[in-house]
């Protein structure tokens, strides 16, 4: 995916010119925010980008910065920053819509059905990695370990949820409330 770094460069402009002239959706394109570096008129086009065609995401490069330590991770997919020489070793994602379906009320989804799916892709991650480090060898087999392309130690799981607008919409529905995600 393409990175733009958050220094002002004609380089960076043009790709953002592009990218709004064309309207498409793929490739991802991600800006790497930093405070210090990036001129405000840079970051008001990022913004005008995103109205344009909902890209790019932004990357808070200074928390990254300090997470990973600097130029050491990359923006892999609209939000997902991972090390360099690591990854994700499993992903699961979560359907809020989907949970708040099998839910009575606003506060049965939060006291009882959120908590009991969450805890059921803790298992499902806790059981993927098992299989990945422990059953299957894979790291210990890996020629990327061996020709040192990748670290086990730099591999972490990640877990999504997406439908939050529809599964707010849907609790407030159910409980009577005329409001909807995003609105009062």
């Amino acid at each position: 995916m393409p990175i733009l770094a958050p220094a002002d460069t004609p380089v960076t402009r043009a790709i953002l010119r592009a990218d709004a002239e064309l309207k498409q959706v793929a490739p991802n394109l991600t800006f790497i925010y930093d405070a210090e570096i990036t001129p405000d008129d840079l970051l008001l086009e990022v913004a005008k980008n995103i109205c344009e065609c909902s890209k790019p995401h932004i990357s808070n490069g200074s928390v990254n910065d300090k997470i990973f330590t600097k130029g050491h991770y990359g923006i892999v997919s609209c939000y997902n920053s991972l090390p360099l020489g690591g990854g994700g070793s499993t992903l699961v994602r979560l359907n809020l819509k989907a949970v708040a379906e099998r839910s009575t009320s606003v506060d049965d989804f939060f006291s009882r059905t959120l908590p009991h799916y969450c805890r059921q892709q803790i298992a499902i991650i806790n059981s993927r990695c098992e299989f990945l480090y422990e059953k299957s060898h894979f790291f210990e087999n890996s020629f990327l370990v061996q020709e040192g392309l990748i670290d086990p130690e730099r591999f972490a799981p990640m877990f999504g949820m997406y439908g939050l607008a529809e599964a707010v919409n849907l609790l407030c529905e159910n409980a009577g409330l005329n409001a909807r995600y995003g609105k009062k």
